[in-house]
């Protein structure tokens, strides 16, 4: 009879403790795994696995740039705090309107087309589309 791996799974109670989070890498890719032991709403044991690329962004900081950060603040600069700097953003949902209309799909003209055509006198117009 072969042996059947134990699943890990399995070899939990309900009265046990999930094992730890587990972090492995980055590896020499870039990819970080990440190993998460968690129960759902029925009570059942759950393995969550995900896996992210770590990248390192490099970015290029110029001496003169770092001089002036150094300069003493003058004028209204002056009074402010590192909290007045802040920008807020507004939350509030603002509707656009449309200048022009939307173009109409090909589709939509030919029902114009033959609409315009059945409104006409002409059974000509109706025949041809």
């Amino acid at each position: 009879m072969a042996r059947s791996k134990i699943r890990w799974g399995d070899t939990l109670d309900d009265e046990e403790a999930l094992p730890p989070t587990t972090v492995k890498g980055p590896d020499s890719h870039g990819i970080k795994i990440t190993t998460e032991y968690y129960k759902n709403d029925k009570g059942e044991a759950l393995k969550k696995v995900t896996k992210v690329k770590v990248v390192n962004v490099e970015k290029k900081v110029y001496k003169i740039s770092q001089e002036r950060r150094q300069w003493k603040r003058f004028g209204e600069a002056a009074k402010e705090t590192a909290a007045d700097s802040v920008t807020a953003q507004h939350t509030e949902d603002i509707p656009f309107e449309r200048i022009r209309p939307a173009k109409a799909t090909a589709q939509e003209k030919k029902i114009t087309d033959v609409s315009a055509a059945l409104q006409s006198a002409h059974k000509n117009a109706i025949v041809g589309s």
